[in-house]
Formats: C-alpha cells, structure tokens, sequence
C-alpha cells in the first residue's frame, strides 16, 4: 500500500508519501514542505504522531519559498539530535552543489560579506498572512542549506555528497525497497539558476565566485525564494462555466524560470507501482528522459502524477501527456495566486484520450472541481473522460 498526504500549502507544494501496510515498520518519504505556516499547522503534528519515527528520505526539489520554508522551520526545530523525528537522507542542491568545475576562493572581503547580508535581510522568510518579514521565526537569517551542514545531517550521500542531476542517461537510487529514478535536472539546468545569482553579484559590481563560508549558501538560497518569473498571463479556470477544452488544450507554453529549471524530478517505483512527481520541472528535460526510458522499454504507466508547477501550462504538454498513463493526475494549490491550475493545462488533460476514466485531485475544495464535474454533465457527445475530486491523501492499494 502507498499512501499520499498532500498538505494543504498555499500555492506551494508538501508531501508525504507512505510505504507499506504495517504503520510500525512503514517507510517515509517527504517531498517538499510548503511554507512556515504548512509546517506549523500541518506537517509538525503529523511526523510527531507517525508510529515509525524515521523520515527515509527528505526531498526539497528547490529553492522557492513555498517548497523550502517549511523546511527551514523543521530543520531548525529538528536540530543536530533529530528531536522531532529522525531524518535518514536529505535530497537537496544548494549554491555550494551548483559549483562544478569553478575555482573556489576561501575568503570574501568584508564589504563583500556586508552586502551578501544585505540581501538576506531583504528576503527573509515572509509571514504568509502579513507578507511581512517573519524575523523571529527564522534564526539569523541562516539558511537550510546551513543548517544540513552546522548539523551534519547526511545529504546527498547517494551522490557522494555532489549536486543531484542527470546527464546522457537517468540515475536510479535505492531507499530501502523504493526505487527512484531522477528525471530533471540536468547540468545544463543547475547552471541556469547559478548563472542568474552571479549575473545579479556582477550587476552590484561584485565579481566572486564562492567562498567556504556559509554566507554564501545564506545569501543565494534567500534571494532566490522570491525572486522569479511569474506565469499569471492566464485565465482562472473558475473564471466559466463554459469551456471549450478542445481549443484550450492546444495552446501551449514554456517556463522560463530558472528556479524551476532546477527543480528535482523523479519516478518512485515500490512492489510495481509508479508515481511520478515533477516537483515544479521543466517540460522539456521531464519529456526527454521519460522518452529515453521508453526507448528503453520501460513503462510509462503511472498510479498518480504530481503536475509541475501547480498545474501550470507552462511546465505540461500535449506531447508529455501523450507519451505516459495515469488514472490520477494529482494538483497543489489553493487556487488563488498564478491563476493555478491554468485552464490549458486541464483542458489537456480533459482531452487526453483514454479508455479510463481520469481522475483530477486537488488538495483544496476549489470551485474548479463542479465546473469540470459540470462539463462532464453537459457533454452530450462524450468527448470527456475525467472526474475532478478533492483529497487530502490518496490510498493505492496492492
């Protein structure tokens, strides 16, 4: 049995996924924390409550805040001595990681030091509700990258401690009985997201690489919470009642942020089944090395797939959908910044053609779900094929 809580995140993204019938031996993976809000309201009393104290694996697919603040909060409670529960492995690319064949200074100068502190103190965590600074909640501007280093917690052991990415071919790891294939990033993508963040030093005038101080990691991953490109140039599905999936599903469009670029994406395999979580990947490397493994025999038939980006047209395609299965098709979001989910990317997946019916979760009781329901009622001609629900964890059985 796999069971998938999904957290209610905001606009961002939270999961845990458990392995196995029996709740004492179950194994544990968390992907992604939302933000300082999900963990307090949410996250922190359920890992508490968990019968098995061990968390397997911890996966923080990227910096925005709505995947990593939660993160910090629980990183910070938990501590060195894993107070709260117990982390086994943490999956995580830091600016450190993004560094791969570049000359490493072991020393910044102190005006330097001045203004990396600068921009933390001007990214710090917000508090969702206010959208002001949460100081008190996050201690010293540290950040989670610090934090896995100060408490010396294992982190990307499975990659001799190195930056998590693919290349010619995609990379499989073992946790236990779960098998997880890395689908994004590539290099390729990772030196986008560190290419922005030395464009932004150059800019200032200030032109260093990186430095073995813990500033560094501070300064690049508070920077980059906040700032990225916005996909909003889309209409909110609840926006009517009549729709015309057919024309919307055509229109099709690329994600240009870098953040997202970075995101890890991965294929968990456990007693046959497959699900697929895209964290907030790019299309375009999520489709070449999900081709690769067809090309290769694989099968690209899916209990659940965790959209990219909060059901943004911008990170799904006709092609992608074209080339996988899946009868659950699962979205994080409440719905109310970014327009997500976009209408195009539903009417995607409305239109795919299948012999199933497909199943379309949201973490949130949004408006969106009548009116797909809705269209379902008012297609005479039986062109759709889907049923939008609301559930806060999906159960797939043996």
């Amino acid at each position: 049995m796999i069971e998938i809580k999904s957290f209610e995140a905001g606009k961002g993204d939270a999961f845990l996924i458990s392995f196995g019938e029996d709740k004492e031996t179950q194994k544990h993976i968390i992907i992604d924390m939302g933000f300082g809000t999900t963990y307090d309201t949410y996250i922190k009393s359920k890992l508490e409550n968990l019968k098995r104290k061990v968390i397997d694996l911890l996966v923080i697919t990227h910096i925005d805040a709505d995947h990593i603040n939660g993160a910090l909060k629980f990183i910070q409670e938990n501590g060195k001595f894993h107070k709260i529960i117990r982390v086994n492995e943490v999956w995580h690319n830091s600016y450190r990681h993004l560094q791969f064949s570049k000359e490493k200074k072991l020393k910044i100068s102190d005006e330097e030091i001045s203004y990396l502190n600068s921009i933390i103190n001007s990214n710090l965590p917000k508090n969702e509700e206010t959208g002001c600074s949460d100081i008190s909640s996050y201690k010293n501007g540290s950040s989670f990258a610090r934090y896995l280093y100060e408490y010396k917690y294992n982190w990307n052991t499975q990659f001799n401690k190195k930056a998590i990415f693919v290349e010619n071919a995609v990379v499989s790891k073992q946790i236990e009985d779960i098998n997880i294939i890395i689908l994004s990033p590539n290099q390729n993508k990772l030196d986008g997201l560190a290419e922005n963040w030395l464009d932004e030093l150059e800019d200032k005038k200030y032109n260093f690489t990186i430095s073995n101080e813990e500033i560094f990691d501070d300064a690049f991953e508070f920077y980059n919470m906040y700032n990225k490109t916005s996909d909003s140039n889309y209409s909110s599905i609840s926006g009517s009642n009549d729709l015309n999936f057919e024309e919307l599903a055509k229109i099709e469009s690329k994600d240009g942020s870098a953040t997202n670029g970075s995101s890890i994406a991965f294929i968990l395999e456990y007693k046959r089944k497959k699900l697929l979580f895209l964290g907030d990947a790019h299309e375009d490397i999520v489709y070449t090395n999900l081709n690769k493994l067809k090309s290769n025999g694989y099968d690209l038939n899916f209990e659940l797939v965790k959209l990219s980006h909060h059901g943004s047209n911008e990170n799904l395609s006709n092609r992608l959908l074209a080339l996988i299965e899946s009868k659950r098709f699962l979205i994080s979001t409440e719905g109310i910044y970014y327009n997500h989910p976009h209408i195009e990317a539903i009417s995607k997946i409305v239109m795919k053609k299948t012999n199933y019916t497909k199943k379309i979760i949201f973490n949130y009781d949004l408006v969106i779900i009548s009116i797909l329901n809705n269209a379902i009622i008012n297609d005479t001609e039986n062109r759709y094929n889907h049923k939008a629900m609301y559930l806060q964890k999906v159960v797939i059985d043996d």
